[in-house]
Formats: structure tokens, sequence, C-alpha cells
């Protein structure tokens, strides 16, 4: 299904890699050149250039599985940049959904790679006081000054919500402004959770994946359905509103075959200009690897 007010849209795959020794592709970042990649359950980001070919690597916990066993992950499952002169953090997020997923990395983004842990507990019991039924924080954007976090639905929990809150929160958990809005998506056979989010600052637009999985709560790990690429316009004046409509969505499934049976878990953008938009996804099979796909999009 498409759905937008206006159809006069474009999108086409440009290359698709499977990276098998990097498992459950969650979180997706363009900095400097290069893609930094995340996976809710892998022990380290890796880092990428343009083409998919692993350049670098940042360490995030000691061990040598290649999978971090479910009830101990950390369950690292959105990020967003945080820009600040010519300094840079790349800020990961857990999912919030269980104590051990309350976490916060903050890492430099410089030849230091230095990184600090924060638990966010503080933060998750006051998201529970504002309504939020059931924690499970799967996109993350810097929209200007403020940090907007997507609240995944599912079949229990049918309301996808944004967050907005500080930038840096997680140092003054228990008075940042918490601001909570409804986000409005088309309705299909099967609740579709917003899976990833990315802010395009040169047209105030926000960028975001969403998909079907056949779950009933934030923990498991369900049948994997369709996935959406959607966008809302103007989001910066809107982040205030108890209710935000999504400006058009498209089912990543009617693009192209290769991304049919794929979970797409987020989103960035390498580059906008001229109206078009050159976008990484980046997606889990549940299998332990990684799916990654670039596309060239054009909005009206």
């Amino acid at each position: 299904m498409t759905n937008c007010n206006d159809n006069s849209f474009s999108i086409s795959l440009i290359k698709k890699v499977v990276l098998k020794d990097f498992p459950s592709g969650s979180s997706i970042e363009f900095h400097d050149n290069q893609i930094f990649l995340i996976g809710d359950d892998a022990n380290y980001i890796s880092i990428l250039d343009q083409n998919y070919i692993p350049v670098d690597s940042i360490t995030l916990f000691s061990g040598a599985d290649k999978r971090i066993p479910k009830h101990k992950k950390m369950d690292l499952e959105c990020s967003g940049l945080l820009k600040s002169g010519e300094k840079t953090k790349l800020l990961v997020f857990g999912s919030a959904a269980t104590p051990t997923r309350e976490v916060v990395l903050e890492i430099s983004l410089d030849t230091s790679h230095h990184l600090s842990t924060i638990n966010t507990a503080v933060f998750t019991a006051r998201l529970k006081q504002a309504g939020i039924k059931e924690v499970n924080l799967e996109g993350a954007a810097i929209v200007k000054d403020v940090l907007v976090l997507a609240n995944r639905a599912n079949e229990s929990n049918t309301i996808n919500n944004f967050i907005t809150t500080n930038t840096q929160f997680y140092n003054n958990q228990a008075t940042s402004t918490i601001t909570i809005s409804e986000i409005e998506i088309p309705r299909h056979k099967n609740v579709t959770g917003i899976s990833g989010l990315a802010y395009v600052p040169e047209n105030d637009m926000l960028l975001f994946t969403a998909s079907t999985e056949l779950t009933g709560n934030a923990y498991d790990d369900g049948e994997i359905g369709d996935s959406y690429l959607g966008w809302i316009k103007n989001i910066s004046t809107k982040l205030k509103a108890p209710k935000i409509t999504t400006d058009g969505m498209i089912n990543l499934a009617t693009v192209d075959r290769e991304i049919s049976a794929e979970k797409i878990e987020s989103i960035c953008v390498e580059e906008y200009k001229d109206g078009i938009f050159y976008i990484h996804l980046t997606s889990d099979n549940d299998k332990g690897e990684t799916g990654l796909f670039k596309l060239k999009l054009e909005l009206p």
C-alpha cells in the first residue's frame, strides 16, 4: 500500500548488501562519509565506507560471543548524532523495554571513541507516569535543538508515540522536559510500528521507517511482515501537538522484491540535494545477519 497525499514521488534501489558476520542491524547513522552500523545484540559498532565495506569498529562490550544473549543484551535499537561546534557524539539508546535495556551510550566520534554508559531508569519511570503504557524505544533523531524518540506500537499497545525531550536528558532525568505525541499512521491489517527516524534539516522533514511484526509485547520477536518508508513535513512545528499525522508512506515491498522479505529497522540520510534524498536502510532478518540498502528517493 502507498498512502500519501501526492503520488508524484519516485524511489529506486541502488544497492543491497547482506552482512553475514554482523548480527541484527537495528540503527544506522551517516557521518563524515562513513556509516555507523549498530546491532541490537552486537558487541561492537561497525564503521563502513559508502560501499558498505567495513573500515573500522568501536568496541562496546567485552566477550567473544558474536551475539549477546537476549536476556542480557541492552537491545540497542536507535541512535542520533549530537553536534556541538566541531565535535560530534553518537548517542545510542537501549529500547528501555526491560531494566537491562534502560541505557544510553554516549560515544565521541573522534580518534578516542570515548564511551560513557548511563542508566536511564529514572527517565523510563517518568515516561510510564506520563502515559506510555509499554516503553519500547525504536527510533531517535535530533530535530534542531531537541531529541525525538519513537516509542513503537505492537499488537497489544497499538499506538506509536513521539517523545520529545532535551538532547542530553540523561544528565538530568528527573527534570528534563517531556512532550508526548500520538503518531497517526494509516491502518493496515496488522499494527504498524515505527522502527527508525532520520531528520533532514535542509527541508525540516522527518523520514521514518515502520514495519509490521506479529508480536504482542516489546520483548518477543514475531513473524516479519511488510516494511514502510514514511515522512512528515515541517516536523519542528508539530512536535508539541498531541497528535501528528504522517504526510506519506510507501510500502517498500512495492519498490523492489529484494526488500520485501526484510524487517527494516532504521534509516539515515547520506545526502539531500535539489529535492532528491540518498538514504540508507538497515534490516534484521532475526537470523543473525544484517541487510543494508541504498535508495534514491524524490518527494513532492
